[in-house]
This record gives structure tokens, C-alpha cells and sequence, in this order.
């Protein structure tokens, strides 16, 4: 059976604790560079260069997850830009798709709501134009993680060392609950891997 609810009553995460201050943003850099630019280039040019310097300033970011949402973290610099439940879709999802390119977007009627998912595994969902969830599922080994580093991939052991998680047996396998986050594992076993993560509002089988 499909349930649809929100985990994050259930599956609360702690996650390591980081910076407030907000990755640069693309458009405010853009701007600096066409004050700068030579007055007498044509409109296309100044066009060019705001769009370059978006690009520039997006390709040294990564994402990382969160259990209270997501998270832009400049990858030269470490600052963090977050990204809450709540945020607008308008406002995230054209950051996100900047720095992992295009998502593939559609509605889960299901469970009512809208989603972007990306082929690194990782997946939004979106309730009347707000962000309220999110999953990795065994694509984002590797590519998607905590600020911890802790991710899809990741042992029990790594798990229990960022984290004081909680792992007991469920209908969906081994499942492990630490704050806002929550996930699977593979086995019991401390050398056992994290196959999925979620946390927010997400649809499960149960």
C-alpha cells in the first residue's frame, strides 16, 4: 500500500552543524561583471557575460542534503546556502538544475505531489509550489550527501559515527531514523551500506 505522510515527526536527523552564510549568488556576481564590462558593448555581450559568470560561479558548487531540506555549498569556500522545506519551487529548482542540470519533473497523483528528480538519484517533491521532501535512491552512491559526508554508499558504521542514529527492522528492511533523516541499510551489520535516504514529506510502501 502507498501511504502518503510526512517523515518528519518520525524520522528526525541531527546533522552536523554548518555555516550560515550563503554560497555567492550567480546573479548578484552577474551583475558585478556587467557594471564592470566596457559601457559600449552591444546588449549581446553584456547578455554573455552575465550568463558566463552565472555558469562560472554555479560550477564549483555541489549539493548536499540536509534534514531540515537541502543545501548549495561552494565547494571552494565550504559557505552553505540553505534551502528549507517550505522554499519556494521557483526559487530552488532553477538553483539546482543550474549546478545538476535538467530534471525530469512530473506529478505523483498517488501521494499528490509534484516532483524533479535528477539521474544522480536524488528527487524533490514539491506541495502547491513549496518544497516539502526529499529521497536518494542507490544512483546517488557517491554523488549526493550530508554535509557529514554521509550518503547512499555510506557503511552503518560511517552512519553511527556522524550520527546517533537509531536501526531497527521495519516492513521496508533495516531502517535507521536519526533526526530529520531517515533511510535503509542493506544488513545489520556495521560493514552494511545505506541504499536510501528521505527526509521531509515523501511517498512510501509499506
Amino acid at each position: 500500500m502507498i501511504l502518503r505522510r510526512s517523515l518528519v515527526p518520525l524520522f528526525l536527523f541531527v546533522l552536523a552543524a554548518c555555516s550560515p552564510q550563503s554560497v555567492p549568488d550567480a546573479d548578484s556576481a552577474a551583475a558585478g561583471a556587467l557594471e564592470r564590462s566596457d559601457p559600449s558593448a552591444p546588449p549581446d555581450s553584456a547578455v554573455s557575460s552575465i550568463a558566463a559568470t552565472r555558469d562560472s560561479a554555479l560550477t564549483v558548487a555541489h549539493v548536499a542534503i540536509d534534514g531540515e531540506g537541502v543545501r548549495v555549498i561552494d565547494s571552494v569556500t565550504g559557505s552553505a546556502r540553505p534551502f528549507p522545506f517550505g522554499t519556494q519551487r521557483t526559487q530552488l529548482l532553477p538553483t539546482l538544475e543550474r549546478i545538476l542540470g535538467r530534471s525530469t519533473e512530473g506529478q505523483n497523483g498517488e501521494c499528490g505531489f509534484d516532483y524533479a528528480n535528477w539521474t544522480n538519484g536524488l528527487s524533490l517533491a514539491f506541495r502547491d509550489g513549496r518544497f516539502v521532501g526529499w529521497s536518494l535512491d542507490e544512483r546517488a552512491r557517491g554523488a549526493v550527501s550530508s554535509m557529514s559526508g554521509v550518503g547512499v554508499g555510506s557503511t552503518r558504521r560511517d552512519l553511527d559515527a556522524a550520527y546517533a542514529a537509531t536501526v531497527q527492522e521495519s516492513t521496508l528492511g533495516t531502517e535507521f531514523t536519526a533526526g530529520a533523516m531517515a533511510g535503509l541499510i542493506d544488513g545489520p551489520s556495521a560493514g552494511d551500506s545505506i541504499t536510501n535516504m528521505w527526509a521531509g514529506e515523501v511517498c512510501i510502501a509499506r
